[in-house]
């Protein structure tokens, strides 16, 4: 019999054997976890001690108790817990707030369900288009920079190999998923809170050459747009728009892949043309 004040997490490891893009969304694991919420309503109750010192799970529908639902990314490849034989030894490590005690809380703020996804390395679909291009951007204008980029930059000046990509498209992707809601209104209140808040971080933030402001717009349907005469033969930003800026955006209708416009120094951009890796994989249009 196990006390009913200790509870079991359980860790489920899944294979993406087809090595598909949209493996396990996430918003297809949260409307999951909405789909068990409304059969087990008692997850989101609050425990209340009673004066005889048992306690009892009360459901409020104006006050819910929301499971946690965390999702992180690690190095740890698929392969390796599978050699492993899924040893807990070899599972990665992530701040888990799933144990077997609920201590450290008041008890009508213990959750009742904790739910953490952990995204292992080359097993949450192929690379994105815009992970793989900010990568290939950030590696070639790093090792392009004058004065060379130093400190928590020198991985970045090592020879370009699949390893060395992998690694910073994680860091891209990491960064991606890092914006939340509250950071968006957290930064529209920044912008609408004093008249130049808005134009210091764009304008004069990155002039500092470690500083890149990276956009993609390659979604978007910029070719679609027909007034009557026919689509745009091509489309492209303003000539200086910001220092140190890079826009991403979709190649005409009969070119294949995209079109990349860099805003750098001079000196810079003749790098960037001279880079082998970058120039193996682009075609410089002017």
């Amino acid at each position: 019999m196990v006390a009913s004040f200790v509870r079991i997490p359980s860790i489920s490891v899944f294979e993406n054997a087809n090595s598909a893009v949209d493996f396990m969304p996430t918003e297809l694991l949260h409307d999951s976890l909405y789909d068990t919420l409304s059969k087990f309503p008692v997850l989101v109750g609050r425990l209340r001690k009673g004066d005889n010192g048992f306690l009892s799970v009360a459901v409020d529908k104006y006050d819910l108790n929301m499971p946690e639902f965390k999702e992180i990314y690690c190095d740890t490849h698929y392969d390796e817990l599978a050699e492993a034989n899924f040893s807990t030894k070899c599972l990665p490590n992530w701040d888990s707030t799933s144990s077997a005690f609920a201590t450290g809380r008041r008890v009508d703020e213990i959750k009742l369900a904790s739910v953490q996804i952990v995204r292992l390395q080359d097993n949450s679909g192929r690379m994105s288009h815009n992970d793989l291009m900010v990568t290939l951007i950030t590696v070639a204008m790093a090792q392009c920079a004058i004065p060379p980029l130093t400190n928590e930059f020198d991985e970045l000046q090592q020879p370009v190999t699949l390893g060395l990509l992998g690694t910073v498209a994680k860091r891209v992707r990491h960064s991606v998923d890092a914006v939340t809601t509250e950071f968006v209104q957290q930064f529209a209140d920044g912008v609408h809170s004093s008249r130049d808040c808005y134009l210091r971080p764009i304008v004069c933030g990155p002039k500092h050459p470690m500083k890149i402001l990276t956009t993609n717009h390659t979604r978007l349907g910029y070719y679609e747009n027909n007034f009557g005469f026919g689509a745009p033969a091509w489309v492209c930003p303003p000539e200086g728009l910001f220092p140190n800026f890079i826009v991403m955006l979709p190649a005409p209708p009969n070119k294949d892949g995209y079109n990349i416009f860099i805003n750098a120094p001079t000196d810079i951009l003749d790098r960037v043309k001279a880079h082998e890796y970058w120039s193996s994989m682009t075609e410089f249009v002017n």
